[in-house]
């Protein structure tokens, strides 16, 4: 394997390791995001139909448009009804769909039940009711158990054309109008493809399962399905380091693995802590080269100044701009009497302030983590009469 496709593999591991009217749709289900097996996700249309009056002789059709806003089968179906007849006892009511699904959920005649004796009120028809028509009792309000189960509906599309059909039973006819008062149909749907507890619309990987909805690249494409994690537009399996953007793909120690992704970018084995992460300097306790340093300083008494030079084998950044500090010889510690930056060329300067007494300059240790550890430098000492 070449070292180019070992860090990409390498990369990817670590990111493994290392959200009345038409109806509108409502979640009733979620992931459950602490358990390993996230509760798939359910949502549900509510709709009213129109009333209507129900005729002494023929039926009445009331029908409602049902939209849903995705292609989604039905797990569950409720209807209500509110109705008023002088003989409910003899009606026969049918719930439909263009699916072809229909089912008879109340069903005349009831002999048991006396003419005038009761309406439909909010009568709820449900499959998971405890009670069912032969058992029910005037109003009928609350769940009811159909005469067919609903369930007949199951498995087809929630949207589409329902449709209500009213009728005194075969041979019943002569009782009398009434009217269908209000009805709605509840139909609850699988809306959670990847059953990872998230609805489609609302889910950033539709199509794979992400109940964390973790995104990297914020871009509204889950990780589980971004083909490019880190939105540096590199696909992930190309990329050197598919966790962080790296378009330019820097790899300094050229070991496959990009430095974003590097915890030793420059290669030097020294990981954590490395004080200069971009130069290799593998034995020194901050991880970086050491950079030796010498200053002079000198008085010039025409100028009443003191004046010197801060060099070092780098280039600039051990050099220049850095500070100098002037020290006086004092019998306990010495106090720092003045402090400069050193200019681009290393030469720095100082007024003289002092009286007479042995002086010296000292420039701080300091990292600079492009240039090394720049260690502390001290001139020799000279005295002012």
């Amino acid at each position: 394997m070449s070292p180019r496709i070992g860090g990409i593999a390498r990369g990817l591991l670590a990111l493994l390791i290392g959200g009345a009217g038409l109806g509108v749709p409502t979640l009733t289900g979620g992931a459950a995001l602490a358990s390993s097996s996230p509760t798939p996700a359910t949502c549900t249309l509510v709709q009213s139909g129109p009333a209507a009056e129900i005729p002494d002789v023929g039926t009445a059709v009331v029908t409602l448009d049902l939209v849903a806003p995705e292609p989604a089968p039905i797990l569950d179906v409720d209807v209500t009804v509110t109705a008023t007849h002088p003989a409910v006892n003899k009606l026969n009511l049918r719930l439909s769909t263009t699916e072809a699904a229909s089912a008879l959920a109340w069903e005349g005649p009831l002999d048991a039940l006396e003419p005038n004796e009761a309406n439909l009120v909010d009568t709820v028809f449900d499959d998971e009711a405890g009670t069912g028509m032969d058992g029910a009792e005037p109003p009928f309000t609350g769940p009811l158990r159909p005469r067919d189960p609903l369930s007949s509906f199951d498995g087809t599309e929630a949207g589409g054309t329902w449709t209500l059909s009213l009728a005194e039973g075969l041979f019943e006819t002569g009782a009398g109008g009434g009217t269908l008062d209000a009805w709605q149909v509840t139909v609850v749907y699988d809306c959670d493809r990847d059953l990872d507890g998230v609805p489609n619309l609302g889910d950033n990987c539709p199509a794979s399962a992400n109940p964390d909805q973790a995104d990297l690249d914020s871009d509204r494409t889950g990780d589980a399905c971004d083909p490019d994690l880190d939105g540096d537009g590199l696909a992930n399996a190309a990329d050197n380091c598919p966790a962080r953007p790296n378009a330019g793909q820097a790899d300094l120690d050229e070991d496959g693995i990009g430095d974003p992704c590097d915890e030793d970018a420059d290669g030097d084995g020294f990981s954590r802590g490395d004080e200069c992460p971009r130069i290799r300097a593998p034995f020194t306790a901050t991880g970086c080269p050491v950079v030796e340093r010498t200053v002079t300083a000198r008085y010039r008494a025409g100028k009443e100044k003191v004046v010197g030079r801060l060099s070092a084998p780098d280039a600039a950044g051990c050099h220049r701009g850095r500070s100098v500090r002037l020290m006086r010889r004092a019998p306990g510690p010495d106090p720092q009497l003045a402090a400069t930056r050193t200019a681009r060329s290393g030469r720095w300067a100082l007024p003289r302030k002092a009286r007479a007494g042995t002086f010296y300059v000292v420039v701080p240790r300091e990292v600079r983590a492009k240039h090394g550890e720049c260690l502390v430098a001290r001139s020799a000492r000279f005295r002012l009469r």
